[in-house]
């Protein structure tokens, strides 16, 4: 599967998600394989960041007073831009989380991410994807694995 398709059928599992429709658990598996759980971890972060469950609203524009279908379509044809940078911005922390061998959420604690630059949160110093993941591995894998250790 090509990945743009990839991208967005998640699109259309973060808006189905987001508008509290129901969401095949084997469509990530299927797009994701050994990913899928850490996906859904990224999934589950932006559906928080772009709606509030409780009253069908969108964070992203503050539009209110939609239902579970008019949500969805509004995420997809308003904001599907958005929610695919977002996307892309999880799927890196997914890719480094797999590589580093540690887990989403350590990476999610110890990296950030801003205009397109990743940053080491233990020293401050800004790197590219590669970079960050050499950095990481070469100065703070005891950091990662004792913070990795310690989640659980």
């Amino acid at each position: 599967m090509h990945k743009d398709e990839r991208f967005s059928k998640i699109i259309d599992i973060v808006s189905r998600k987001a508008a509290g429709l129901r969401v095949q658990e084997t469509d990530l598996r299927y797009l994701f394989a050994k990913k899928h759980e850490m996906v859904k971890m990224a999934v589950d972060e932006i559906v928080f960041s772009v709606t509030d469950p409780q009253n069908y609203s969108c964070k992203l524009c503050n539009k209110k007073g939609l239902n579970k279908r008019g949500l969805y379509m509004h995420l997809i044809e308003s904001h599907g831009k958005e929610i695919m940078k977002m996307v892309k911005d999880s799927m890196d922390f997914v890719d480094l989380s797999i590589t580093l061998g540690t887990d989403y959420k350590t990476i999610k604690t110890v990296v950030e991410r801003h205009n397109g630059k990743f940053y080491c949160k233990f020293c401050n110093k800004g790197f590219t994807k590669t970079g960050v993941y050499r950095h990481l591995f070469w100065k703070h894998k005891k950091d990662l694995n004792f913070i990795t250790k310690n989640s659980d």
